[in-house]
């Protein structure tokens, strides 16, 4: 074992010790220093060079990249839970039984004993976990690492075989997509390649591999441990090489600690490769305090922003990797989405990246490829299967979130109508009071035959007036084919969970039958390539289902669905937008390839919460120092490895200091102010150093072209804009739309037929304002002003009939509204043209809408609408004529400063990109 350092990382291959160690193979603690490897010094300077995660999946593959043997592991800790006789605690298990599940993964690959823990020690849930532990220990899916210690060095020799034709399948997909330069230089690397796999398959039986090179590593945890001792098991000789200065023992001296279980002296390189930084080096600032040298250092030129909070910080980068996915003729970029990530202008790091890429995350699925499979609408389709079937009661429960994902699909879309989500976004609050199918079923028949009785009469009661509903705004041929889509989507649940018995579901028949039904309907021809491979690929990850020979309960087999669909995918994706800082190494040897040299590296989360991390911090839940502290041995490994994630704040602080000493790029620093509940406070390193954070102005503008405003350039929307113009006089409540609001008109009666009221608070508006008007009408040609309630009461009680998803009590607070809306109307002496107020109720909800929700003192927002009777012929002409400008000039059509107040009773507000930024993004 050695461990070789260098002081300049763009010299390694300069270094005394490089003849000795270039030919063997090469393992790199991530895939931005793999990369950045290979980009600094070619990839000709190496035989083998891959990451240790990618070596330790194919190498250990039966225990790192088995799904099959995952879920029995996942099914054994259930077993045991069910057994917890406290109802707390066993609640609690299940809760984190994903943990659980790394947690005793974690205690495997140490090759811990259970009997030498003092069980006393522990908490209630640590007793429980370790009795787990010992149950399991023993069991197959448990065991088969330590089967995995005989493999031997022609099993090794398999792998890298195995990982170079993989390296050379990428590199032949990726040329494809290049042109020019980049593909000459991509068909260069693949030559070189191919040599090496041909060489390597001609003379594998007779090579020999006497060591092996591990880059970066400061974090070891225990299987990389436990490759490592492998290693040596073999008689290969392990050789460390890592980053080290004399200069600054103290950043250093964390390297010193993780690396001391090696009892190996650090090789300094004899040909003093010194790296030259720059005057008024941050990293140089940070070094040198740390040493106790105080210097007066000049970093105004350094910019340390603060952002209020998380989303704002990711929406920045969401924007800048989106202009990074565009080309320069407006084009999205072909590849894999990390040729974004290469191309951002500001490289984004941060000492705990989790949070903001999740974030990310909902912007760019594509980007990251755990998830990949689950940002498509067929893989949401499969996990809402899981979601909404009910095992009690063997049907299932209708979740409309879920519902919308399951109905995105395309395979179940058709010629010549709108998609099944789209109807169902319409007819949505129908079925509000709806729990399971066969409810929803029936209730969807109901509306069928209501929509059928309005399409037969146009004189039919409320007629005109219900399709204003969005639910009655639909057709019965269009509800007929949702319809056959509920069914479908009923007999696929029936069939996929049909083969269960006594609430336990044979995983491989589940599997099988799954997987079959899917790759059915994915033969439709509206499912697009893309899908289609992406379920072949789902198809492929089942293979080994047939060693799924077990029994399991609903709610673990919907867990288990993840072990496959959460499958990360590190081959086509890079899985993070912003990285962390263990892969700050790997940026540094990015920085200075063609036009890297400009970029930007923005260092993130420099916060003292962020940067001070502790050991339960890194630890899975019910793991403590404590219950590590109760084992009786000492087991080197485990204190090499909880020394190590001890380090893990050091590792942060060098990393800040390695970014800022070797980058040569313009460096941002950044904190989150406000972060899981509580205010972060800047580093306290920068703080002493005279840097100050100053709040981040975050230019709306720029973080998104999906918003809107007088700002927006038509231009960028491709052809001019072609409206029909009216070819008619205008009826009153356009001109009285268009004076409220310009778009409202547009869509109301040039894009739409008048829209209609979908949210439930419009629909009881319209409701009252419908009742209102037929009640009023009717007592005033009846003459049953006396009688006035009972006439309410009874054209009430015709209208509730069309709304079976409302109560009593909504059906009895409308109408005490409605008889007071009634009496108030009967004492006005404005009765001389009521129907002029009750349309206006009918399109605006209210004839006067007050800066007060209850003002009635304050002015009128809508009162312009008034001046637009019959009558006021100079006015309606104005308006007209602003209509057809409107209409013509589309610069026009981006305009808007309606009153935000009018759009809470506008029905196209939950559509309204408009009502969706005034109110910060949200239409609730």
């Amino acid at each position: 074992m050695k461990i070789l350092t260098y002081e300049n990382p763009y010299k390694i291959t300069s270094t005394s010790y490089w003849p000795e160690i270039a030919s063997f193979p090469h393992l790199c603690v991530s895939q931005t220093l793999l990369e950045g490897m290979k980009n600094q010094y070619g990839r000709d300077a190496f035989w083998y060079i891959d990451t240790i995660e990618r070596f330790e999946k194919d190498f250990y593959e039966p225990w790192t990249n088995h799904p099959e043997n995952e879920i029995k592991q996942f099914l054994s800790i259930t077993e045991h839970i069910n057994q917890v006789e406290s109802e707390n605690l066993r609640k609690a298990l299940k809760f984190n039984q994903k943990e659980v599940h790394q947690a005793l993964r974690f205690l495997t690959e140490l090759k811990l004993s259970p009997d030498n823990f003092d069980k006393e020690s522990l908490t209630d849930v640590q007793k429980i976990f370790l009795d787990f532990f010992i149950k399991l220990k023993g069991q197959e899916q448990w065991s088969i690492l330590n089967e995995l210690d005989t493999l031997s060095i022609e099993d090794l020799k398999d792998s890298f075989l195995t990982l170079l034709n993989n390296e050379l399948e990428k590199e032949l997909e990726q040329s494809n997509l290049l042109k020019g330069r980049a593909k000459r230089e991509a068909d260069k690397k693949i030559k070189y390649i191919e040599s090496i796999f041909k060489e390597y398959t001609n003379s594998i039986d007779s090579t020999q591999i006497n060591g092996i090179v591990i880059h970066g590593v400061h974090q070891f945890n225990p299987l990389l441990l436990r490759l490592i001792h492998h290693f040596e098991s073999m008689g290969i000789e392990v050789i460390f090489l890592i980053n080290y200065q004399n200069n600054y023992r103290n950043i250093y001296y964390t390297w010193d600690k993780v690396y001391r279980w090696t009892n190996e002296k650090f090789r300094i390189d004899k040909n003093e490769n010194i790296f030259a930084s720059l005057e008024n080096n941050l990293g140089k600032g940070v070094g040198s305090l740390l040493e106790g040298d105080i210097q007066n250092w000049d970093f105004r030129n350094i910019t340390f922003n603060k952002y209020d909070n998380l989303t704002t910080f990711a929406d920045e980068i969401a924007s800048k990797f989106e202009t990074a996915s565009i080309n320069r003729i407006g084009e999205k970029v072909q590849g894999n989405a990390s040729g974004a990530l290469s191309r951002m202008e500001e490289q984004f790091y941060a000492s705990d990246n989790e949070e903001v890429n999740n974030l990310l995350q909902a912007y760019f699925p594509e980007q990251f490829g755990e998830r990949h499979f689950l940002s498509y609408p067929i893989g949401q389709f499969i996990l809402g299967l899981y979601n909404m079937w009910d095992e009690n009661e063997r049907t299932l429960k209708i979740n409309s979130s879920i519902l919308k994902e399951c109905l995105s699909v395309n395979f179940f879309k058709i010629d010549n109508q709108p998609t099944p989500l789209e109807i169902y976004n319409k007819i949505e609050l129908y079925f509000k009071d709806i729990d399971n199918i066969i409810q929803f079923k029936s209730r969807l028949n109901d509306l069928i035959d209501i929509i059928r009785k309005i399409e037969i009469s146009s004189h039919l009661e409320f007629n005109q007036e219900l399709k204003v509903f969005s639910f009655f705004n639909v057709t019965s041929s269009e509800l007929e084919y949702f319809n056959n889509v509920i069914h479908d989507l009923y007999e696929i649940t029936r069939q996929v969970f049909g083969n269960n018995k006594d609430g336990y579901i044979n995983y491989k028949k589940h599997y099988k039958t799954l997987i079959e039904i899917i790759l059915k309907k994915t033969n439709s021809p509206m499912v697009n390539a893309k899908e289609k491979e992406l379920v072949e690929s789902l198809y492929k990850q089942f293979t080994n289902v047939e060693e799924l020979e077990v029994e399991g309960a609903m709610e673990d087999l919907k867990e288990s669905i993840h072990f496959y669909l959460n499958r990360r995918d590190s081959e086509t994706s890079a899985n993070w937008i912003v990285r962390n800082f263990e892969q700050i190494d790997g940026g540094v040897l990015l920085s200075r390839s063609g036009r890297a040299k400009k970029r930007k590296y923005h260092l993130a989360m420099l916060s003292d919460q962020k940067m001070k991390v502790s050991l339960s911090d890194r630890l899975s839940w019910p793991l403590t120092r404590g219950f590590f502290d109760s084992y009786k041995e000492d087991v080197t490994n485990l204190e090499i490895v909880l020394g190590s994630l001890s380090e893990y704040g050091n590792f942060l602080r060098y990393s800040l200091f390695y970014a800022t000493y070797y980058l040569e790029n313009e460096i941002i620093l950044s904190y989150v102010e406000n972060s899981e509940g509580e205010k972060d406070t800047p580093y306290f390193l920068l703080k002493m150093l005279g840097i100050e954070a100053e709040m981040k102005d975050v230019d709306q503008k720029s973080l998104s072209p999906f918003l809107v405003g007088k700002e927006t350039d038509s231009s960028k929307y491709g052809d001019d804009i072609d409206l029909p113009l009216p070819s008619s006089s205008f009826e009153t409540v356009e001109l009285q739309k268009k004076v409220t609001c310009s778009y409202r008109y547009l869509l109301d009666h040039v894009i739409e037929d008048g829209g209609y009221f979908h949210n439930e608070y419009h629909c009881k508006l319209y409701y009252k304002s419908i009742l209102y008007k037929n009640a009023l009408l009717a007592i005033l040609k009846e003459n049953q002003e006396d009688n006035y309630k009972e006439c309410v009461r009874k054209i009430n009680k015709e209208l509730s009939d069309y709304f079976p998803f409302w109560r009593n009590i909504d059906f009895y607070d409308v109408e005490v509204t409605v008889n007071n809306y009634v009496r108030d109307q009967l004492k006005s002496k404005k009765r001389d043209d009521p129907n002029y107020y009750l349309e206006l109720r009918l399109n605006f909800l209210y004839a006067s809408i007050t800066e007060g929700k209850y003002s009635k003192g304050g002015d009128n927002l809508i009162k312009s609408i008034h001046h637009l009777r019959e009558g006021y012929k100079d006015k309606r002409n104005q308006v007209e004529n602003d209509i057809i400008s409107y209409l013509e000039d589309e610069r026009q059509l981006m305009d808007h400063d309606t009153n935000p107040l009018i759009c809470d009773y506008c029905k196209q507000r939950d559509i309204c990109l408009y009502h969706a930024k005034a109110s910060g993004g949200s239409n609730d």
